[in-house]
């Protein structure tokens, strides 16, 4: 008899939590989202975020409810099948014929048809479900629960973000493991689809469960783009998650040299935090071989212990950090200055002779 779909999702999270402590007892660095999210993918592949490698896979029903949920699926299959080709006009003769519905139907795997109109790109066509009243916010059954906007995220869709939100999807709802659609943005390197979250009102400081931001995870990641874009953004740099480890420290455990350079290179930034195993950004760059990374965390943190702070940190004082900058503020001081109160001396000389 075949192994029921809960006992292979149990089965595989066991496997995965054996796996993470393994591989945190013997490196002693941060599990998340450094060592065991490669582990995390297990049951995520099983029933979260879909790949093109995953997406006609089968899974077997967990309970009753979802056996009731996924034989009324079966009998609408047909509307999946329409909208994964694309055609407005195909599914609207469908829903006439089926009902609409048929609109807020699960298939086998427990998506919605939002979930495969989301991760195909098309914006019309989620119009379209979003005129016909269907649901276009419900998560996906299985243990990361991702919502349509995570997946239009995950491929960087950003029209249909567009679509979502303004259908009154929240632009920081979150999945069962915590993530925004900005983190998954940001996971998958979306630079584009971020800064229009930011825009709609994306808040960079919220976490997930493991206690990591949006910057966190561009910093394990390695886009580089994103660091610039939530530092622009105001993000806390030195904010420590659950295991203690800033964006630093997951920058210099993946190795980016450029993602490392741009959070190093903050004259604000401490450079030698320790996590919650006594580690610091430069022990994990040591540790892990990363001999670039190494020195130059090494050159800055001896910038960082001269008494004269370099000219850099100099003209930060002067005009402002990212994100916060007194550059405006200064042009219009000297212009007063050096123009106009001049030019008000000149005329009011002039006008008493």
């Amino acid at each position: 008899m075949e192994k029921q779909a809960d006992d292979i999702l149990l089965e595989l999270c066991e496997k995965s939590s054996i796996v993470a402590d393994s591989i945190k007892t013997q490196s002693k660095i941060h599990p998340s989202p450094g060592a065991a999210r490669n582990v995390w993918a297990l049951p995520l592949t099983a029933c979260g975020m879909v790949t093109e490698e995953n997406r006609d896979a089968t899974t077997t029903p967990t309970n009753d409810k979802d056996n009731n949920i996924l034989e009324e699926a079966s009998s609408t299959e047909d509307i999946f099948d329409v909208i994964k080709n694309g055609e407005v006009a195909d599914v609207e003769n469908l829903v006439e014929k089926l009902g609409a519905e048929t609109l807020s139907a699960r298939d086998k795997h427990g998506y919605t048809p939002a979930h495969w109109v989301a991760l195909d790109g098309n914006a019309e066509m989620m119009r379209y479900l979003v005129e016909r009243n269907a649901p276009v916010d419900l998560p996906c059954l299985g243990t990361q629960g991702p919502r349509p906007i995570h997946w239009a995220c995950r491929k960087g869709h950003t029209a249909v973000v567009q679509v979502l939100l303004l259908a009154g999807v929240a632009v920081n709802a979150a999945d069962f493991k915590g993530l925004t659609p900005l983190m998954t943005a940001c996971m998958y390197g979306r630079t584009a689809t971020a800064a229009f979250l930011l825009g709609m009102g994306a808040q960079n400081h919220l976490t997930d469960i493991n206690g990591d931001t949006a910057l966190h995870w561009a910093a394990y990641k390695g886009h580089a783009e994103l660091i610039r874009l939530l530092t622009y953004s105001g993000v806390d740099l030195q904010k420590t998650d659950n295991f203690g480890s800033t964006p630093l420290h997951l920058a210099c455990l993946s190795g980016n040299l450029l993602c490392v350079r741009l959070l190093s290179e903050k004259s604000n930034l401490d450079l030698e935090p320790k996590d919650k195993n006594g580690k610091t950004p430069l022990m994990l760059a040591q540790s892990h071989q990363h001999s670039d990374v190494v020195k130059l965390l090494n050159n800055e943190i001896k910038k960082k212990s001269r008494w004269f702070p370099p000219i850099s940190e100099l003209w930060g004082l002067l005009f402002g950090g990212a994100g916060n900058s007194k550059g405006p503020l200064l042009l219009f001081v000297c212009s007063v200055l050096l123009w106009g109160y001049p030019m008000y001396m000149i005329r009011s000389l002039l006008v008493f002779k």
